[in-house]
């Protein structure tokens, strides 16, 4: 069965602990790049592929549960909740948009450092997707002050935050089409297939 998702609600889900991992998956293994390409993709409504989850009462669980990495960093009080959603197949997809939106203080695969991503929304706005998307390691002081000084990029971590971009841009010439731009990537389609509580697990 398929179920409807955005991007907002699984990220958020992620971050309350209503969308978790079994316990066996193995760790985030992207690259900067791999997270950046998913960004891009998900900006220019590409497709990114079907996520597997079966929905259960936490306590019917047939193995261990654990909640996604860098979740603890952002939410002290993250817990499992009790009615949960199981990504068995979409972790590595799922743990880049978080990383990209909650920006968790965690190195990524290879790299010492945590990355930061950014949109540069007047080539978004030109629907210039792959340039439009920049990974930065926090460690890189001249490139930060760099991006941070452009009036027209803003972290990705701004965007789960609407208010944030309306207090921004409200008074800015193309204040409506950065709020729809913004707002669409939000709530871009995540194609699910939801399995019964009773599957096989085989």
């Amino acid at each position: 069965m398929t179920d409807n998702m955005n991007v907002k609600n699984l990220v958020e889900g992620v971050y309350k602990g209503e969308i978790v991992l079994p316990d066996f998956q193995r760790s985030f293994v992207w690259e900067p790049e791999g997270v950046r390409e998913l960004l891009v993709s998900v900006l220019g409504d590409y497709f990114i592929g079907v996520m597997l989850v079966l929905e259960i009462f936490k306590g019917d669980s047939p193995f261990a549960l654990r909640l996604f990495e860098g979740v603890e960093k952002v939410n002290g009080a993250a817990k499992i909740q009790s009615i949960v959603k199981i990504i068995l197949d979409g972790q590595q997809r799922t743990t880049a948009l978080f990383y990209a939106l909650y920006e968790p203080n965690i190195p990524l695969k290879g790299r010492k450092s945590a990355y930061k991503f950014y949109l540069d929304l007047e080539k978004a706005l030109n629907g210039d997707w792959n340039d439009a998307v920049i990974g930065v390691n926090i460690r890189d002081k001249r490139r930060l002050k760099e991006i941070n000084s452009k009036n027209l990029v803003i972290p990705f971590g701004y965007i789960k935050e609407p208010r944030k971009i309306v207090e921004i841009f409200k008074d800015h010439p193309r204040f409506s089409e950065i709020y729809e731009l913004v707002d669409s990537f939000l709530k871009r389609h995540i194609y699910v297939i939801k399995l019964s509580k009773d599957v096989d697990l085989e």
